[in-house]
């Protein structure tokens, strides 16, 4: 009983607490496994952030709303919407990118089949395969 009296008023703090450090440490082990990019780690830890803050800074929010003579409620809708908006942002971002490097190998990988198809000089087995492979690869995208 005495447990469940010390725990109860920082249940909130304890859940915040416990979401942010589980990002942070999921992130930080997939980096050094070299599953993750530094740059997604990146992403990771500002995704934990506010989670941290809201631990250590429970009534930030209200104090917030406060000063700029919103409610809570606002502040909180206010608070999400921006930062799913920059999660957004930020993933399109990478898969502009990758869109924009694969349609590149695409073309590359596209001529030099034409290159190849225009040469006299036969491929052997093993450059067929692998040239093959590579375009099945490629129009499977």
């Amino acid at each position: 009983m005495w447990l469940y009296q010390l725990i109860v008023p920082y249940l909130k703090q304890l859940i915040l607490l416990a979401i942010g450090a589980s990002l942070l440490l999921l992130a930080v082990r997939r980096l050094r496994q070299y599953k993750l990019k530094e740059r997604y780690t990146l992403i990771f830890l500002f995704i934990g952030l506010p989670f941290f803050v809201l631990a250590m800074w429970p009534s930030g929010i209200g104090w917030l709303g406060e000063m700029l003579h919103m409610q809570y409620q606002t502040i909180v809708l206010l608070c999400v919407s921006a930062f799913f908006l920059l999660i957004i942002l930020e993933l399109l971002t990478i898969v502009s990118q990758q869109d924009r490097k694969i349609t590149t190998l695409a073309q590359m990988v596209g001529i030099l089949v034409q290159q190849r198809q225009e040469s006299t000089t036969p491929l052997n087995d093993s450059q067929q395969a692998a040239l093959q492979q590579a375009g099945e690869s490629i129009r499977k995208r």
